[in-house]
């Protein structure tokens, strides 16, 4: 999973750059079997535990990014859920 934050800081007199930062968090799966409901829910409860990690740590770190820390949280957590589901399907 990855948490992207974009900064924009000034790179010459009137023009800026954006800067994108990232954080990434493994989420272990070892434990579960993701072709059952239940598993694919405690899958995507440890991927928001995460995302809520590095969201929260990337907001600290940056204070004056964006995007706000529940836009980056529910960012990471739908493509880290769409490639598992992928994942899965291809089992």
């Amino acid at each position: 999973m990855v948490a992207p934050r974009i900064l924009r800081e000034p790179a010459t007199v009137g023009a800026t750059t954006a800067i994108t930062v990232d954080m990434n968090a493994i989420v272990n799966v070892a434990d579960l079997d993701l072709t059952r409901s239940a598993d694919m829910l405690e899958l995507e409860n440890r991927i928001e535990t995460a995302a809520t990690e590095i969201c929260e740590e990337l907001a600290r770190e940056y204070p004056f990014g964006q995007p706000r820390t529940s836009v980056c949280i529910s960012r990471a957590v739908d493509d880290a859920m769409s490639t598992a589901r992928e994942i899965v399907a291809n089992l």
